[in-house]
């Protein structure tokens, strides 16, 4: 039997991209990390083979989330993360690679 998205390899999908929530600091490595079209590298996080950069960081929760529904409608894989005074908001970098200081 042959699925819809196997018949059409072609056709974009609508879903939401993904965002995960992690809870403690223990789940990532904070980072900086080389993206393609960037000079310099930026801040970023990793976790296990995927690296994040920081995006944006959030005061409300009701704020981020705003956010993070927008950026996942525009198919961006998101993690959010805490600090006392922010929710912190960083986004896939597929491309994106562990900057060797």
């Amino acid at each position: 039997m042959s699925s819809k998205i196997e018949s059409q390899p072609n056709a974009q999908l609508n879903y939401p991209a993904p965002t995960r929530i992690i809870q403690s600091r223990s789940q990532y490595q904070p980072c900086h990390i080389n993206v393609p079209d960037l000079e310099r590298p930026v801040p970023g996080i990793s976790l296990g083979r995927e690296y994040y950069s920081f995006f944006r960081a959030v005061p409300t929760a009701d704020k981020t989330f705003e956010i993070i529904a927008k950026l996942s409608n525009m198919g961006e894989n998101t993690v959010i993360t805490k600090v006392p005074k922010a929710y912190i908001i960083w986004v896939l970098e597929p491309q994106g690679s562990l900057c060797q200081k």
